[in-house]
């Protein structure tokens, strides 16, 4: 393991606590009751490192990963990828899941939002805002690709590519927290795909 994977395991490790510690304490006493305060104790961290990760209470629980954040290389690759725009977004969406958040997480947040409204509210926000970042990815890839000069049918079809491959996303999601998280959610998000052209995209071509 170089330096650098030791360091990003650690970053990774901190906010895995930080987010453990919000969602325990927010079931056991309701989000509202919970401090800062009370979450870095609980954590083993200091107030201006649960900052350094997360603006708020309610981003700890609802989370930055509601947007994608991948190396530009990864977002090069995939403008400029050369197999079928939906099969190379979902591989690229699945390898910018790996590491985001343990099962634990997952499900603690799931039993927390499942009580808390406001927060569902919160999640949903993101995730609109996850697929709006999406779209525009797509849109830049077919744009580049020569995808026409119709700029508005152009964004419609990257629009519907993003909510088929958001579809793919929360099927898997749902398959692994439903399980031991085995395997991991990248595995789950392929397998899921796979599973989603063998029940339309193959029989699809075949007519």
């Amino acid at each position: 393991m170089t330096e650098v994977g030791l360091r990003e395991r650690k970053r990774l490790a901190t906010r895995q606590a930080i987010r453990t510690a919000m969602l325990r304490l927010a079931l056991d006493r309701g989000f509202a009751r919970v401090t800062v305060e009370e979450v870095c104790r609980e954590a083993g961290v200091s107030p201006r490192t649960f900052f350094n990760y997360f603006a708020s209470k309610e981003e700890a629980v609802t989370g930055r990963d509601t947007a994608i954040e991948p190396p530009e290389e990864a977002v090069e690759a995939f403008v400029r990828g050369t197999g079928t725009v939906l099969a190379d977004l979902v591989a690229f969406l699945a390898a910018n899941t790996a590491g985001v958040d343990d099962l634990e997480v997952h499900r603690l947040r799931r039993r927390l939002l499942e009580r808390e409204p406001d927060l569902l509210s919160l999640q949903l926000a993101g995730a609109h805002r996850l697929e709006e970042q999406v779209t525009e990815l797509v849109a830049r890839r077919l744009r580049e690709q020569g995808g026409g000069t119709d700029d508005a049918r152009l964004h419609d079809r990257a629009r519907l590519i993003t909510l088929v491959a958001v579809a793919v996303l929360k099927q898997a999601w749902s398959r692994w927290v439903g399980t031991d998280g085995r395997p991991g959610l990248p595995e789950a998000i392929r397998s899921t795909y796979d599973d989603f052209a063998e029940l339309v995209l193959e029989p699809a071509a075949a007519r």
